[in-house]
C-alpha cells in the first residue's frame, strides 16, 4: 500500500494510489503546520502581539502553500508519465485549484493521476 511512495514516475494499483493519497496528504498537512507555526512566531516576534494578523497571516500561506505544492506534485507526476492529453489535463487543473477546499479535496487528482496508465 505504501510502497515507491517517492517514485513519482511509477503506475500504482487502485490501493497503493490510496496510500500515496494518505501519505502525501497528511504529510502536507504536517509541513503546512509546521510552516503555518514558523510563520506564526516569527509575525508574533516582528510584530508583537497582533493575534488576529499572525492568525490571517499563517492561514494565507497555508493555503498558497497547499495550491503550489499539489499542483506541482500533479504536474511533476504527469510529465514522467506522460500523461499530458485529454481527461488528465482536466485532473492536473483540478489539481492545481481543489486546493482552494483543502488539502484533502487537491490531493484527490493527484492520486488518480498516479493511477493512470501511461500513454
Amino acid at each position: 500500500m505504501f510502497s515507491g511512495l517517492t517514485d513519482l514516475a511509477m503506475r500504482r494499483t487502485p490501493l497503493q494510489a490510496l496510500g500515496f493519497y494518505l501519505a502525501y496528504s497528511f504529510g502536507l498537512v504536517i509541513v503546512l503546520a509546521i510552516l503555518g507555526a514558523v510563520v506564526g512566531t516569527v509575525a508574533g516576534l516582528v510584530f508583537g502581539d497582533v493575534a488576529i494578523a499572525v492568525n490571517k497571516a499563517m492561514t494565507a500561506l497555508g493555503a498558497i502553500s497547499a495550491i503550489v505544492l499539489c499542483g506541482v506534485l500533479a504536474t511533476t507526476i504527469a510529465r514522467k508519465r506522460n500523461l499530458l492529453s485529454g481527461i488528465n489535463l482536466v485532473l492536473l487543473v483540478l489539481s492545481w485549484t481543489g486546493p482552494f477546499l483543502g488539502v484533502f479535496i487537491g490531493m484527490a487528482p493527484v492520486a488518480i493521476l498516479a493511477a493512470q496508465r501511461s500513454e
